[in-house]
């Protein structure tokens, strides 16, 4: 019996020390330190994969520049996870100018749109294309896109404001030049706004710098009660690459209802200096 005891407490001894012992509480807490791998609140979470799109463009937004009369073309193709079972149809697209295709699959490459654009008038516009997947969800995709035209005309101020409170200010001067001493403005036209113009000088006696001025009708909108008015100037030109160059028109402000009266000598209230251009302030 003595030897089967003896047995029974060496293997309690070997047993103990074969498991770790566990770290002692804390002094501040009374808990044992935490483990790698652990928070406060338990263990260290995960971090998840991020969430990709099932259907997008690659680029994101299509940008092309082109040249009066350069034609440029730029592809996107959808990526994702339900790319491979997508198929693309044309729903809208918002510049009647640009050329969309959609492209089939082709080797390791879904399915796509092809954007074609011919430079023509000069300035930067932006859209979007809409296009059908075939699939339940999503429905359809949007495809974002700029188009750019650099000028070769220059006219400066490229936004004239007209102040309406002002007499002064509802006239402006602007000046146009475009590629050489044989630059010439050969005619003005007002599309929108209430605005006239003429060519002050078609750049012949100044070295293909044209003047153009741009006056408020008044007549037009005496009495409005708006605040504001917008307009658009179209400026021809003997360029071939750029016959025209459209100028934003920006009106701020309203005239009084009742044009000034003038005093005895004939000279109107608050008159502009004499000589003075469209930036000049009245007296």
């Amino acid at each position: 019996m003595k030897r089967i005891a003896a047995w029974l407490l060496l293997a309690a001894a070997v047993g103990c020390r074969s498991r770790p012992a566990e770290p002692p509480p804390t002094r501040a807490s009374g808990l044992r330190p935490r483990a790698s791998g652990e928070t406060a609140s338990g263990p260290r979470p995960i971090d998840a994969p991020k969430l990709l799109p099932s259907l997008a463009f690659a680029p994101a937004i299509v940008e092309l520049v082109a040249s009066p009369g350069e034609r440029r073309s730029q592809d996107a193709r959808i990526i994702g996870p339900l790319a491979p079972q997508a198929h693309l149809t044309i729903e809208h697209v918002d510049d009647p100018a640009l050329d969309v295709q959609p492209l089939t699959p082709d080797g390791s490459d879904a399915a796509g749109l092809r954007l074609a654009f011919v430079g023509d008038r000069a300035g930067v516009r932006t859209g979007q294309v809409v296009a059908a997947t075939g699939l339940d969800e999503p429905p359809r995709v949007t495809l974002l896109y700029s188009l750019r035209v650099p000028s070769r005309i220059t006219v400066t101020p490229s936004n004239p404001v007209f102040d309406l409170r002002d007499p002064a200010g509802r006239e402006r001067r602007l000046e146009v030049r475009g590629r050489g001493p044989a630059f010439r403005a050969t005619a003005v036209q007002v599309l929108a706004g209430p605005f006239r113009a003429t060519v002050g000088a078609d750049g012949a006696a100044s070295g293909g710098v044209a003047a153009i001025r741009v006056s408020v009708d008044e007549p037009a909108i005496r009495g409005n009660p708006e605040h504001g008015f917008l307009g658009r100037l179209r400026i021809d030109s003997n360029d071939p690459a750029q016959p025209t160059a459209d100028v934003p028109l920006y009106a701020m402000g309203a005239l009084p209802p009742h044009p000034p009266a003038s005093d005895a000598r004939g000279h109107v209230g608050n008159e502009p200096i004499q000589g003075g251009d469209a930036t000049a302030k009245a007296r």
